[in-house]
């Protein structure tokens, strides 16, 4: 005698009724919505003044033109990410170059002091150059070949 398929199905899980109601992004790519997420607030957030933080050797003009920078980065990320155009590649510069000013910043004035979050900023900002030189290389694969890049087991071993 055997058990059929239905005999065995189990009740979903916690996980599975959450990720089952959840909006196709932000389960199909939660750790890039966040993100943007958390630049488009450090953009609102600096628009606060806020006594011993490094923006407060800028210029005004300078702290509100990083700060729109990085809200307007951050926003359009978010809205490309979510509705699937490529709006966001904008949003990766703008958020992308205005990461790496203020890590660099960090790390100039501050030195050894400043070498955690300069080196976070730092990294967030190459990981956005990165994602732009990942992207436009897989968009121009699937434009030339028809595929994307590598094979099903993740290897990349075709590049030219």
């Amino acid at each position: 005698m055997t058990n059929s398929d239905a005999d065995c199905e189990e009740p979903p899980t916690l996980s599975e009724r959450v990720v089952c109601r959840a909006p196709g992004p932000l389960v199909q790519d939660p750790e890039r919505l966040f993100l943007n997420f958390l630049f488009l607030l450090f953009g609102l957030l600096a628009l606060i003044y806020r006594p011993g933080s490094i923006r407060q050797l800028w210029p005004m003009w300078v702290q509100y033109e990083w700060a729109a920078v990085m809200c307007i980065g951050g926003a359009l990320s978010l809205y490309g990410l979510w509705k699937h155009t490529p709006i966001y590649r904008i949003g990766h510069v703008l958020s992308g170059f205005a990461c790496l000013v203020y890590g660099i910043a960090i790390l100039v004035v501050f030195g050894g002091h400043g070498v955690g979050t300069g080196i976070i900023f730092l990294g967030m900002g190459l990981m956005k150059v990165w994602r732009l030189v990942v992207d436009s290389a897989s968009r121009n694969r699937i434009i030339r070949r028809g595929s994307p890049w590598g094979n099903n087991d993740g290897e990349f071993n075709d590049c030219p």
